[in-house]
This record gives C-alpha cells, sequence and structure tokens, in this order.
C-alpha cells in the first residue's frame, strides 16, 4: 500500500509541475486523478494538503500562461448558465437567514472553481485544437476501465474496499465509508471514490456518453464499454443509477429515432447476458435481489417511501418557516451537517434536490434552477447546429436532474458540468470537421471541373 500512496503522490505532483510545462498533459492527467483517486479532488504531498480550489486556481494560472502563448481568446459559452447559477444563488443569500456570510462565500467560490474551471479549459482549448477533445476521450476510456476492473475485483470482499479506506486514512478522514458499508447488510461496492452515490453517478454518466457516441459513430466497441459500466453500477447497489441511466438511454434512443427491432434485440441480449452472470455468481445474486427489492420483501432494508419524501419535504418546509422566499442561506445544508449534526431530523442528510433548493434558497432557488436548465439547452441548441447531436446533450442534463431529485447534491454538478463539457465539446468538434470537409470537397471540384472553351 505504501507503494500505492508513493504513486499518488508522484501523480499529484507530476500534475502540478507540468501545468506550467505542458499544459494539457496536466489537464488529462489531472482528469484522470479525478477517477482514480478518492480524495474528492483535493492533494496531499509530503504534509502540503491543497484544496480543490487552490488546485484550480493553480490550473487557471497555468492557462492563463497557456492562452498567452498560443494566442487562444477567451470563449465563456459553455459555463455562462454555471455562472449565472451560482452568482444568482449567492446574491439572493444575501437576504437568507444564514448569519455566517463568510461561510458562504468560502463555499461559493469552492463550488464555482469546481464547477466551472475544468469546462473552461477544456472548451477554450478544444476550440483551438480539436484533437484535444478526442485525448480526453481516450483517457476517460483508459481511467474507467481501470476503475472498473478494480470495482469488480473487490466484489468478494462483502463491501470492504482496501484501496478507499488506506487513502481515506492517509487523508485522515475519521469517516470512511468502505468500512461502513462492510459493516451493514447491503454491502456497496464505491470503486474508486470516496462514496458509492459518486461512484454511480460517474459510471451512470459515462454510460450515457458512450452510449451516445454508439448512437452517432456505430462502433460497437462503445457499447461493450456501457455493458461494463452497467454491470458496475449493478454490483454497486445503488438503484438510483440504474433508474436515471434507464430513463436517460430511453429518452435518448427515442429521440434520435433508434428503436427499432435491432435495438431491441440488442438489448435483450445485454440483459439477458447481465442476468446469466448475476445469476451464476451468489453474491452478484444476492446484490441483484437487494437491488431490486424495493419494498424490503427479501431483505431488512427498505428504500425511500413516498411518504418518506412527502415527510422530508413538510419538514424542509418548516425549516425555512421564516425564510419560505430566500431560504437559509448559501451552502446552509452543508453547513448543518458539517458543523450541527451528522443528520436532520426529518430530512436526513437532505437527499433531494428539491430538499437542498428548498432549505439553501427558498422559491427564488427555484426559480433560479429553471432559468439555469432553460439557459442550459439552449447554450446546447446555439453550439450545436445538427439538432440530432443536441438529443444527447438533453440525455445527459435529464440523467443529472432525475439523479440529483432521487439522491441530493453532493459535488454532482461539478461533475455534471463535466460530462456536460465532454459531450458538447465533442459533438461541436466533429460537426465543424464535418463542415470543413465539405468546404474542402466543394473548394476542390469547383477547383477540378473543366473550363468551358472559347471555340
Amino acid at each position: 500500500m505504501s507503494l500505492i500512496l508513493t504513486i499518488i503522490q508522484i501523480f499529484a505532483v507530476s500534475i502540478l509541475i507540468l501545468s506550467f510545462i505542458r499544459f494539457k498533459l496536466a489537464i488529462l492527467l489531472y482528469i484522470s486523478f479525478l477517477i482514480l483517486v478518492p480524495s474528492s479532488g483535493s492533494m496531499l504531498i509530503a504534509n502540503m494538503y491543497l484544496t480543490p480550489t487552490l488546485i484550480n486556481l493553480i490550473l487557471l494560472l497555468a492557462f492563463t500562461a497557456f492562452k498567452i502563448k498560443n494566442n487562444i481568446s477567451l470563449n465563456f459559452r459553455i459555463i455562462r448558465p454555471f455562472l449565472f447559477l451560482f452568482f444568482s444563488l449567492i446574491l439572493i443569500s444575501i437576504f437568507s437567514e444564514m448569519p455566517n456570510s463568510s461561510l458562504q462565500l468560502r463555499l461559493f467560490f469552492s463550488d464555482l472553481f469546481q464547477t466551472c474551471t475544468l469546462s473552461f479549459i477544456i472548451w477554450n482549448i478544444s476550440i483551438k485544437d480539436e484533437k484535444f477533445i478526442t485525448h480526453i476521450k481516450w483517457t476517460l476510456i483508459v481511467s474507467f476501465l481501470l476503475a472498473a476492473i478494480y470495482s469488480i475485483s473487490i466484489i468478494s470482499m462483502g463491501g470492504f474496499n482496501p484501496y478507499t479506506s488506506y487513502i481515506s486514512a492517509f487523508y485522515g478522514r475519521e469517516y470512511d465509508f468502505a468500512e461502513r458499508f462492510a459493516n451493514s447488510e447491503r454491502a456497496r461496492n464505491q470503486g474508486t471514490m470516496q462514496h458509492p452515490m459518486t461512484w454511480v453517478f460517474y459510471l451512470s454518466g459515462i454510460s450515457i456518453s458512450f452510449l451516445s457516441l454508439f448512437y452517432k459513430e456505430r462502433k460497437k466497441t462503445y457499447l461493450l464499454f456501457v455493458c461494463l459500466f452497467v454491470f458496475c453500477i449493478v454490483i454497486a447497489d445503488v438503484r438510483t443509477g440504474l433508474v436515471s441511466t434507464v430513463i436517460s438511454a430511453l429518452y435518448i434512443s427515442y429521440r434520435y429515432n433508434k428503436i427499432s427491432f435491432k435495438t431491441v434485440s440488442y438489448g435483450i441480449a445485454i440483459v439477458l447476458l447481465l442476468v446469466g452472470v448475476v445469476v451464476a455468481n451468489n453474491e452478484l445474486s444476492e446484490r441483484f435481489i437487494s437491488l431490486i427489492d424495493f419494498g424490503g420483501t427479501k431483505t431488512d432494508l427498505t428504500g425511500s417511501s413516498f411518504q418518506m419524501r412527502i415527510n422530508q419535504i413538510h419538514g424542509a418546509l418548516r425549516e425555512i418557516n421564516n425564510s419560505q422566499i430566500f431560504g437559509k442561506g448559501y451552502g446552509w445544508t452543508t453547513y448543518y451537517l458539517r458543523y450541527v449534526n451528522l443528520t436532520h431530523p426529518t430530512m436526513y442528510s437532505f437527499e433531494s434536490l428539491i430538499l437542498v433548493i428548498l432549505c439553501n434558497h427558498g422559491v427564488a432557488g427555484f426559480i433560479i434552477w429553471v432559468i439555469f436548465a432553460a439557459m442550459i439547452f439552449r447554450t446546447t441548441t446555439k453550439i450545436l447546429k445538427q439538432k440530432r447531436n443536441t438529443y444527447f446533450i438533453h440525455g445527459i442534463v435529464i440523467f443529472f436532474f432525475v439523479y440529483s431529485i432521487m439522491t441530493g447534491l453532493y459535488g454532482y454538478l461539478a461533475s455534471f458540468a463535466f460530462l456536460y463539457t465532454f459531450l458538447l465539446t465533442y459533438f461541436y468538434t466533429k460537426e465543424k470537421n464535418l463542415i470543413y470537409e465539405y468546404k474542402k470537397s466543394k473548394s476542390n471540384s469547383i477547383l477540378s471541373s473543366p473550363v468551358p472553351s472559347n471555340s
């Protein structure tokens, strides 16, 4: 394990050094770091702790130098919806109930930099260098393949995760989710990330991304990746991941007009294959039964019932009784779980985006989030000229909202911004290439056409 720790620290140091030498390579390594190291975006080098905010500031500084050297014009187009969301929410927090304005500002800047920095950099570099987004695609493939292989390799450990437990101890975390799930009846698999819900969010998002690439490019390798990642969702034992992935996949398939007999046949074959693998293994069978047992008839565990959700909303309304318009303040739910209590009496860990918006920002927050969603769709439509390509982006947006409404908002917005940027930039560069090839072929045809004689 000490060797792994050394590798991780070399990994982190390499990213920081390369940021000022080979910036694009540093970004690719940083993306891989976020997927493979359960550090929540922070770095611990020797005794020096670097927060995600500080790391993003270093990357922005390095990007500024890279921009000047390569004469890159800044384009904020892709992050405008996110900038609107964050600045609007912090603005209305002036009228909120929460008195700790310094904490609100710290949480605001942390969320802002973690959500916008990577997306802003990827978008601006890819406009100048269209190959960069392809390099990101291969970085995602390699990183998630490694993470998926590790996730499958620890199935038999009953929820215990030696890698994440060791890293948690290294980062000095008193609360280790791997140990919690190892001691519970429902042994969840968290892969290479700090929490199973974060792991499944990434798995679901990347599954939808590669399903989109499969529909567009017809490469069956993408479909194999989707099958592998969905299998990892099953063994992670997080129902929300399956539900949100299926809803998004059905939307994309329907809108892209790809629901045919052949597609249905592929789908049935994949489901039968997965079921066969699950049934053949006792450990997987127990996980699958737990996954589909919503009523708790086969296990002692139950999921979130409809009545429980109603009680949670009532709890949120009681909590903001004196501040229904503007809520309790930016990041109040984070403040409560971090400084007041590990769980709320009625809302537990604020396990829905609806609860988070209500408590933090009240009715005004809902209006801002609706405008944010509209801006996301409008930005997509403006950037992509081929209407069918927009369906893929809509799919990832639908996935984010379904997943967050069902589970909460635990850093998912930054992960969503990255996946949204990746897909949107990928299809944007493909469209640019098609337009360039069309103009080139048209120009060549004009030049090669015979000149009429004047005889």
